[in-house]
């Protein structure tokens, strides 16, 4: 994280309404980051009303809102470097520099919901692309353990793309570049234009299809088949 200037609380708030869609969906409620927030001064008591949100964006609100009271100067230094050491030094550095050049941008977030059936359908999983991405410090090992949870290949999908879409800029031409060395040019193709073309969704669906005949044919239980296939 960049060398921290003298911030005040109303600086804080400008910054906050500035870039406050951005941030919204930066910030990544993890469990890790709650605990590093939890034990900071009179943060803790605020924690479980947190936790119990129902949604991502509402939770995300509520931990920027933490410092804005009558212990910012306390708090405030304690709360961006605890931001900066569990996965959110693009959103500290809102606050410290005062530019959101790091934070996802418009195009590279509608890129991602745009294209995340495409992506669900096309992306593999399985070709150590998680492995690469934490050996390029786009994803952490507690990323990886948030996919490796999910049992189907569309919901490992979703939860990569859902982890990315949080992540910094910077972040996301990693994982293109992560993408590039891991025989997914045709992810490239969907998110850039660039690279070979996927197969079309008829080619697809008839791989599955004859895949799915010769796993039954080979006694390989549906609750199998589907965990490898959707």
């Amino acid at each position: 994280m960049a060398e921290m200037n003298p911030l005040t609380l109303q600086r804080y708030e400008e910054l906050r309404s500035q870039h406050r869609e951005q941030l919204l969906r930066s910030v990544d409620p993890t469990e890790e980051l709650l605990s590093a927030l939890e034990v900071i001064d009179t943060f803790g008591r605020k924690m479980t009303s947190i936790r119990s949100l129902t949604t991502a964006e509402s939770k995300a609100d509520k931990i920027l809102s933490l410092p804005s009271d009558e212990n910012f100067n306390g708090t405030i230094g304690p709360f961006l470097t605890a931001l900066a050491r569990n996965g959110h030094e693009h959103v500290a550095n809102v606050f410290v520099t005062g530019s959101n050049a790091d934070l996802p941008t418009d195009d590279s977030h509608q890129l991602l919901c745009d294209k995340l059936e495409d992506l669900c359908s096309y992306l593999d999983p399985g070709c150590s692309i998680v492995s690469s991405l934490i050996s390029n410090r786009v994803f952490t090992w507690s990323d990886a353990e948030r996919v490796s949870v999910h049992e189907t290949v569309n919901e490992k999908v979703y939860q990569i793309i859902k982890i990315l879409s949080r992540k910094s800029n910077s972040s996301y031409q990693g994982f293109i570049r992560t993408l590039q060395g891991n025989d997914q040019e045709h992810i490239l193709h969907i998110l850039t234009g660039n690279a070979f073309p996927p197969l079309s969704k008829e080619d697809l669906n008839l791989i599955k299809k004859n895949a799915n005949i010769y796993y039954r044919q080979h006694g390989i239980d549906e609750h199998t088949f589907d965990k490898y296939t959707s």
